[in-house]
């Protein structure tokens, strides 16, 4: 590693310490300083780059640091390029987007799971509790998700 992205790495964990900080004085400088091993070239980074090009604002007694607007610029920056998109599955989107909805059509499923469901529903108006886990347990063993669909209701038929 060379000298520019070892100081490109403490300054990212130097803003990213600022940034996660939620006192309102901001980060003291013995904190943000000690974090590290080498102590003077933290120091360095901090006192020379940081606060020069403004991405830190010093407190009047330069105990404390608060990130700026600029130094939360230069680290989303920094940090998207490190970020692999290579595992997207439904699953891990759906647990970052909540409010997102896939919806399943009964016309647009394999026939054997349509004739599950409609043994499903024959089984719920009749009240047989055999069935209804029989049919269930195929429909999940072929997609959960047409399984958690129709448990919940949101199965469009």
């Amino acid at each position: 590693m060379n000298q520019n992205e070892r100081l490109q790495q403490i300054s990212t964990a130097i803003l990213t310490l600022c940034l996660n900080n939620k006192r309102l004085s901001g980060v003291h400088r013995d904190n943000l300083i000690g974090n590290f091993s080498n102590k003077r070239e933290a120091k360095e980074v901090l006192d020379r780059y940081l606060v020069k090009m403004d991405y830190v604002r010093p407190s009047d007694d330069n105990q404390f640091y608060k990130i700026t607007a600029l130094g939360r610029a230069y680290l989303s920056q920094s940090s998207t390029g490190s970020v692999s998109y290579s595992h997207i599955s439904n699953s891990n989107i759906a647990h970052q987007s909540p409010n997102s909805s896939q919806p399943i059509t009964l016309n647009e499923l394999p026939d054997d799971i349509q004739k599950m469901i409609a043994d499903f529903d024959d089984a719920t108006h009749k009240n047989d509790g055999k069935e209804m886990m029989k049919a269930l347990g195929y429909i999940a063993d072929k997609s959960v998700d047409v399984a958690i669909s129709l448990i919940t209701g949101t199965l469009i038929r």
